[in-house]
């Protein structure tokens, strides 16, 4: 009987966390180009998230398989953000992955 109840919680959670990698990203966005102005708050790329712009720096960027060359934007990317402390528009990537 303690098998039969370990089996089962086993395949509950595998199913649960294969749920949990499906729905990882909470936006869909739009690498839209690069920012090539120079001042404090300018710079990176620009992305479209919901209608908005926002900008985020790619060397802040968490592990992904982004190729962000000119010729390969628009890019489109599910992503998990948050506005940051900065004072600028900057927004911080948490999680981000291209769509094909």
């Amino acid at each position: 009987m303690k098998k039969v109840v370990l089996i089962l919680i086993l395949i509950f959670s595998i199913s649960c966390s294969q749920n949990d990698n499906e729905n990882i990203y909470k936006s869909d966005g739009l690498i839209t180009g690069i920012d090539w102005t120079l001042c404090v708050c300018c710079g990176g790329y620009f992305i479209e998230i919901e209608d908005e712009i926002y900008r985020f720096n790619e060397e802040f960027l968490p592990e992904n398989n982004l190729n962000l060359e000119p010729e390969n934007l628009p890019l489109k990317v599910k992503l998990n953000w948050e506005l940051s402390t900065s004072g600028c528009e900057f927004i911080s990537i948490t999680a981000i992955q291209a769509v094909n």
